[in-house]
């Protein structure tokens, strides 16, 4: 009868407990049929194939919260990133925030996200992996959230060493501080994080200096009723690996890099303003990358971007345009045109189609797909969903845009969250 008593008061003091705090697993799985061209040397190449991510990019997360009392929690997320289409791992990850290195593609780890944390009314403090706050603008202002064939982000986030390295749209060793809610719609984050090398590291071909991977950022934002709009920055002291060099991804830092580190920075403001029958979207981004491709000086990328979403009923019809240019290396211009369509057959599963089309000027050789270097020029590496590295797709082998080119693609498929 006592071990009864006592078996009981146990369980149900474990029972209290569990009660107190909880753990949700969630994912998404966008899976689709891509069909991607470009006007390339040897004429028009096009390449089709099923694609993964073509309107939010496939996740499997685990996310918990616990109750401590007086108004503060702990918390944890746990986030990695997959094709569905092969069930490989998307998104490669780094300890020190640079190019090269780190794990491969095709693993599944927490690249995503991988933070616990404490929040209290004063505020959220995080500790880990986590999205660069001059990052969150490009998706959460972009009617087609930054992946696929119609997404704004290739054309606004020009520089594939922002895209691929994902040292510009998530950060490994951070420290981040978020504001708290009921400050009247205000919202915010500052970021920070080391780049962990030696203190005596001097960088050097394939060598890192002792600031390579050093990291922070902050944004600030309003949302309330209609109104959105935030204020994005970040900046990262990271390497680049300079295309065609004499020994694969090697590092170039410091002397042979022109004298300096890489630094690699992004301002952006963003906004929506919600008409009830029509939601407007904006973007303005200035993106600068200091001796890339090993070369001395800078390369700066302005754009724009205007989108509008017009839901009807179960139906939601997508637009935007977006217009790019530098000056650095190249000075070309790009434009991109998006159309959208998806039908939600409920609130966890839709169907979705959209297309994109970029027109080259001044030398320019962005693709639908992706911008990426070959011998130092801009080019589109593959017609992937979205943009490259973080979303899989399709290769496109040899068939980077010509100079002045066109880029066209459209992706179908069907979309599921749980």
């Amino acid at each position: 009868m006592k071990k009864s008593l006592v078996a009981l008061a146990v369980a149900s003091i474990a029972g209290a407990a569990f009660a107190q705090s909880s753990v949700t697993v969630y994912g998404i799985v966008d899976t689709g049929y891509s069909n991607y061209s470009n006007d390339a040397p040897t004429g028009k190449v096009r390449q089709s194939g099923l694609s993964s991510s073509n309107t939010i990019t496939n996740r499997l997360g685990f996310r918990g919260v616990e109750d401590l009392g007086g108004g503060l929690k702990g918390k944890f997320n746990l986030e990695m990133g997959y094709n569905a289409d092969d069930g490989a791992g998307q998104i490669t990850t780094n300890t020190g925030n640079v190019q090269g290195g780190g794990t491969p593609n095709g693993a599944l780890v927490f690249a995503r996200l991988a933070y616990v944390a404490l929040e209290s009314n004063l505020g959220e403090i995080r500790l880990g992996r986590d999205i660069h706050p001059g990052y969150y603008n490009y998706v959460v202002f972009d009617p087609f959230g930054a992946v696929g064939a119609a997404a704004s982000l290739p054309s606004v986030q020009m520089f594939d060493g922002f895209v691929t390295t994902g040292a510009h749209v998530r950060f490994s060793n951070g420290i981040n501080y978020f504001l708290p809610s009921g400050l009247g719609g205000l919202y915010g984050q500052l970021a920070y994080a080391p780049g962990e090398q030696a203190s005596n590291a001097v960088g050097g071909l394939g060598a890192l200096g002792k600031n390579d991977g050093e990291s922070y950022g902050a944004r600030i934002g309003y949302a309330a009723g209609p109104v959105n709009v935030a204020l994005g920055y970040s900046k990262v002291k990271a390497s680049v690996i300079a295309p065609g060099a004499a020994a694969p991804n090697a590092v170039f830092t410091g002397a042979a890099a022109g004298g300096s580190v890489n630094d690699r920075e992004t301002l952006n403001l963003a906004g929506t303003y919600d008409f009830g029958v029509a939601k407007l979207w904006g973007q303005l981004a200035r993106v600068e990358v200091d001796n890339y491709a090993n070369r001395v000086g800078s390369l700066t990328g302005k754009s724009a971007m205007i989108g509008v979403t017009v839901p009807l009923g179960a139906h939601l019809l997508k637009a935007s345009y977006a217009q790019s240019e530098n000056s650095g290396q190249n000075d070309w211009e790009s434009k991109k045109f998006g159309l959208g369509y998806e039908y939600r057959f409920s609130k966890r599963t839709a169907f979705y189609t959209s297309f994109g089309l970029i027109d080259n000027d001044n030398g320019g050789r962005t693709g639908v797909g992706s911008v990426s270097i070959a011998n130092g020029a801009y080019a589109s590496a593959q017609f992937a969903s979205g943009f490259a590295g973080p979303n899989g797709g399709v290769a496109a082998g040899a068939g980077a845009v010509v100079a002045n080119g066109k880029s066209r693609g459209y992706d179908i498929g069907l979309r599921h969250a749980f």
